[in-house]
């Protein structure tokens, strides 16, 4: 319960969250403020808020409280929002004008720490004396008609000598702090040479060292003499530094020049385009570190003077990471370095194998993004750099990276409009499958770090895509484009925001389905389709050249049997006509050779005709037939009629079954002039479209189909029906009737 009497019991009563953390604190949340649990103590702990830290603030209210897996602490509060609150990060003490304990302005110019561990501290309007344990501020303006008073408001450097005076150099005039009596003191009010200082230097306890406009002079902080060096008369001093090796680096506008006191002789740096120069003639900043190594701060980035060979070393990861323009520096003991930029604070672990470069800015708790040249350095190790917008204090051991690895997710994929999330508690082993449509595909991840999102890191690679990863920076999407059918693995780390990377990252793989055209079982039919039509275009050259082989066949047997034969007779008959005394004999000889030259010549004729592809139509067919029949029926007066039932005169017709049809007519027709005492032909072509139909019927006197002497033509007639693959049959009835059947319809 709260008690008012115990500042270790609860600051109110009245409870509105609780949440537990790793190390089993309980953190609650009251009306009246924020309170831990300690176990192991079993007591109540008030969270104090630091006032000089920016961005905190006086909390009171409180509705919930919500500790995450990372350590830090969410608080909902009811006058300031969502509160995050990191117990484990050390960040920077700030002050200035709007927190306590309160300065006169904003704007620092110079900072120091007297043997009382008092914090004096100048800006553009005034002077304030911290006392840091009471958190108490004393301010100290210029007043025009007191000579105990600061000479000017705009303070430009405070330096201690060896005698417990503060010195300030002001714009108008040099000034110090006698403690004895506690007032201030001009130093040398008549000496124009005092008016404009710029930089203090401590020499040695007898000695302080003062550069301005018009040179470099010596104060003895014994007697409070002044001597100036006739060697740095007139130059313009902005900046002093005395090294270890008593040497005294003056940093001006134009060049870097350095003063050896022991021979009383000078040596002057200037930038050169050729390598190993200083990066800027405009000198801002000078700082020997522990190691005994000379830092110079430009206008154009930081340099390490290299004793050994007498030049520079440009450090140019300074420049790449962070910025060009270093106004002060400052170091660790272990060598580290810290520099103020208009873009924070820089740390610099330096090394001759590598350069570490870590940023600081206003997200990490600084004064603002730009600084100025005022810094200093205490005995203890703590740090002081001055700004635009106050005064930053830390402890360079207390600024600890923050060592944890942030969980890494991917939050969805986004193509053509839709968007697919997938499950965050899966870091891998997910398989999305897209349409080959999905033209444009958009990958969301993020580290779920809270502490300082915008500078947390990523990189990511797709496998199959990209050789190697790709540095992303803080952006934490990518697409990618026309991405061919196939799987993908898409992986990605993310750092937080002290860069310190999730090596496992998150990955998920896509599988892409490919279009029709590209799958397996298309390319198998088109496959088949190719070798359907390669197979038929050849099965057809096939047939078609074993037709040709058949009709040469053909033609070669109608030679030989038909031609062939006449020829044998007609050279037989030849030969038995030159036998042949008696001219009637003689006679009778010839008019046969006749006979059947003419026969020879009709056969030539038909055979011409049946290969013509002028004549490939029925018309051509029923045409030839009509001639044929009219010339020889017409000489024995035997009439004929033609009935055609179901066939087209246009339509064509196989030229094998044309010529055959033709031919059984032929022999037909011969057998009824020849053999037949006929008076009458019909002759009837039918096609039912499954058979077709050739009968040949005359009114002779038949014969005896069973009798040897019916000749050779019926044979014939068979032979070539069954070539077509039909048949014939021969009937008698008043006459003979021959019918011819064949399934080798017309085309």
């Amino acid at each position: 319960t709260h008690n008012i009497e115990d500042s270790n019991s609860l600051s109110s009563d009245y409870i509105t969250g609780l949440s537990s953390d790793q190390n089993g604190r309980m953190w609650i949340t009251t009306r009246n403020g924020l309170n831990i649990y300690q176990s192991s103590t079993d007591e109540f702990q008030r969270y104090h808020f630091d006032l000089t830290v920016r961005n905190e603030f006086r909390p009171f209210d409180f509705n919930d409280v919500l500790v995450d897996r990372l350590g830090t602490v969410w608080l909902a509060s009811v006058e300031n929002g969502l509160i995050q609150l990191i117990p484990h990060f050390q960040t920077f003490r700030l002050y200035n004008s709007a927190n306590q304990p309160q300065l006169s302005s904003n704007q620092m110019t110079s900072v120091y720490l007297d043997r009382f561990s008092r914090l004096w501290v100048g800006t553009n309007y005034g002077l304030n004396l911290v006392d840091r344990n009471r958190t108490h501020v004393e301010h100290f303006f210029e007043q025009p008609f007191s000579n105990r008073s600061i000479s000017n408001d705009y303070i430009i450097d405070i330096e201690g000598d060896g005698m417990g005076r503060v010195w300030l150099a002001t714009r108008n005039g040099l000034n110090y702090y006698d403690e004895k009596q506690s007032r201030f003191r001009q130093f040398k009010a008549n000496d124009p040479f005092f008016t404009k200082i710029e930089d203090i230097e401590l020499f040695d306890e007898k000695q302080i060292w003062v550069a301005g406009e018009l040179g470099v002079a010596i104060i003895n902080t014994i007697d409070l003499t002044k001597n100036a060096i006739e060697t740095l008369k007139n130059i313009h001093a902005s900046q002093l530094l005395f090294d270890t090796k008593q040497r005294l680096w003056i940093g001006q506008e134009s060049q870097l020049l350095v003063y050896h006191v022991k021979s009383d002789s000078t040596a002057v740096y200037h930038h050169s385009p050729e390598r190993n120069s200083i990066s800027n003639d405009h000198i801002l900043s000078l700082h020997e570190d522990g190691f005994g190594r000379i830092w110079i701060g430009t206008r154009a980035g930081l340099n390490r003077y290299r004793e050994d060979s007498n030049d520079f070393e440009f450090i140019e990861e300074v420049v790449q990471l962070a910025d060009d323009q270093i106004y002060w520096i400052e170091s660790e003991k272990n060598g580290n370095l810290w520099v103020s930029t208009n873009k924070g604070l820089t740390r610099i672990v330096y090394s001759a194998d590598q350069v570490q470069i870590k940023n600081f800015d206003s997200d990490d708790g600084l004064q603002n993004f730009a600084f100025n040249s005022s810094g200093f350095r205490t005995q203890t190790g703590e740090l002081f750099f001055g700004g635009n917008n106050g005064l930053n204090s830390f402890y360079p051991g207390q600024i600890q990276d923050r060592p944890y690895q942030v969980p890494n997710i991917i939050e969805s994929i986004v193509t053509n409009n839709r968007t697919i999330y997938l499950d965050i508690n899966k870091v891998s082993d997910q398989v999305i499958t897209l349409d080959y449509e999905d033209q444009v595909i958009t990958f969301n991840f993020t580290s779920l770090d809270y502490i300082n999102p915008d500078k947390n890191q990523y990189q990511y690679i797709l496998e199959n895509v990209d050789n190697e990863w790709i540095q992303a920076g803080k952006t934490h999407s990518v697409s990618y484009s026309n991405l061919l059918s196939g799987t993908y693995r898409f992986r990605f780390k993310g750092s937080n925001s002290s860069f310190n990377w999730n090596q496992t990252g998150a990955s998920v793989t896509i599988v892409i389905k490919p279009p029709y055209w590209n799958s397996w079982w298309f390319s198998s039919l088109i496959a088949l389709a190719l070798f359907l039509v390669l197979f038929t275009f050849l099965y057809n050259r096939f047939k078609r050249l074993q037709e040709i082989r058949e009709i040469r066949g053909r033609i070669a047997r109608d030679l030989h049997d038909d031609i062939g034969a006449s020829l044998t007779e007609v050279t037989l008959m030849s030969e038995l006509a030159q036998q042949l005394n008696d001219k009637g004999q003689l006679n009778t000889v010839l008019a046969k050779i006749e006979d059947v030259t003419r026969g020879l010549v009709s056969s030539l004729g038909d055979l011409v005709w049946s290969i013509d592809t002028k004549n490939e139509s029925l018309d051509s067919l029923l045409l030839r037939m009509k001639d044929f029949a009219s010339d020889l029926l017409s000489r024995r007066d035997i009439g004929i009629e033609y009935q055609i039932l179901g066939i087209k005169s246009n339509q064509k017709i196989d030229h094998h079954l044309k010529q055959t049809v033709y031919l059984i007519f032929k022999e037909a027709i011969n057998n009824v002039v020849k053999h037949s005492t006929a008076k009458n032909v019909s002759v009837e072509l039918r096609d039912d479209g499954k058979q077709f139909n050739l009968i040949i019927e005359d009114d002779g006197d038949g014969f005896d189909l069973n009798s040897e002497q019916t000749g050779n033509g019926l044979n014939n007639m068979k032979i070539r029906a069954k070539r077509v693959g039909g048949s014939v049959e021969f009937s008698i009835r008043k006459g003979l009737r021959i019918h011819l059947k064949t399934s080798a319809l017309t085309k």
